[in-house]
């Protein structure tokens, strides 16, 4: 007899443990190597704690001053890739003389440390960005208060272009290219980096990243830009049209 309303009970109820399920969960895991991985070039790098689940294909970026990676804040004067790496400006940061603060969210306050060198950028169309290095972080309530050495020059950082504060990574010495001017890997595994205040106890994550050799697939990798195509001499096989990164 169908089994259905109406139909049938299907002897629920009773005392035997029912199925009720019909089919199979499908589970798809996303593959970054078109290519043999065991022939690309892979090193074992430490990750910056607070970023939660990072997926297999995220760029990676060595911190200005330190040898850990954190996601890749993707960004040109423009537009504004992707909100991977970036923690975004719950309030305005007024800017000007005696203001040095700007306001994120509790969580991801987490991925920050007093003595951190930073970027605070605004998506305005024009892409206003400078450099800062946090004093101190007051977290109260949902969020954080981040305050700098010094004040902030610009009244451009506001919620409605997307204001956002990320770490600096790249040469210290370099103030004129922001974040492109650094190292660049693509992580091959998920990984899980801690948030929130368990970021305090995770302390970060081990991760394989790959350099290069190596053909990877196109949409699995999505904070990605010209620069960072550049630095690591990736170029998409068939123009834009094209399905996978060849990385040299």
């Amino acid at each position: 007899m169908p089994i259905g309303i109406g139909k049938t009970t299907a002897g629920l109820g009773g005392a035997v443990p029912q199925v009720n399920l019909t089919g199979m969960t499908r589970t798809v895991k996303k593959r970054l190597f078109f290519s043999r991985r065991e022939s690309a070039l892979l090193l074992e790098k430490t990750v910056r704690g607070g970023f939660g689940h990072l997926d297999v294909g995220t760029v990676m970026a060595v911190l200005a001053g330190d040898d850990r990676v954190v996601p890749f804040a993707a960004f040109t004067t423009t537009t504004d890739h992707s909100p991977i790496g970036k923690s975004y400006l719950t309030a305005n940061a007024a800017g000007g003389a005696g203001d040095a603060t700007c306001r994120i969210s509790l969580s991801d306050s987490y991925r920050f440390a007093v003595g951190d060198t930073c970027i605070l950028y605004s998506n305005n169309g024009a892409g206003v960005w400078e450099r800062c290095t946090i004093l101190t972080i007051n977290r109260t309530g949902t969020t954080a208060l981040i305050t700098m050495t010094a004040n902030i020059t610009s009244a451009q950082f506001t919620t409605a272009q997307g204001a956002c504060l990320m770490h600096r990574t790249g040469a210290a010495a370099d103030d004129t290219t922001a974040l492109d001017n650094s190292t660049f890997y693509i992580l091959d595994q998920d990984i899980d980096t801690g948030e929130g205040e368990d970021t305090v106890t995770l302390n970060g994550a081990l991760a394989s990243v790959v350099v290069s050799n190596a053909v990877l697939y196109e949409d699995v990798i999505e904070n990605i830009n010209a620069t960072v195509l550049t630095r690591m001499g990736m170029t998409l096989d068939g123009g834009n049209n094209g399905r996978h990164y060849i990385l040299r």
